[in-house]
């Protein structure tokens, strides 16, 4: 189930839209790229349209944390 959600986190981001994707799916995507080799899998695969969904000033505080 996760795995499946991994890969897809960016399109349910897109229906969330930016406000509720920040609040809701931010933690989620942090932990999946915690998570085991497949989940993290699809989370980074689906990382840079993640990005895109959030706004300017969420971009950038998720790309310091990953760095």
């Amino acid at each position: 189930m996760r795995r499946t959600l991994s890969f897809s986190l960016h399109e349910v981001a897109k229906i969330l839209g930016p406000d509720l994707a920040e609040k809701t799916l931010l933690n989620v995507m942090f932990n999946f790229l915690k998570d085991i080799a497949e989940v993290r899998e699809g989370a980074i695969l689906g990382l840079p349209k993640f990005i895109e969904v959030l706004n300017p000033s969420d971009r950038e505080t998720l790309i310091e944390k990953l760095s």
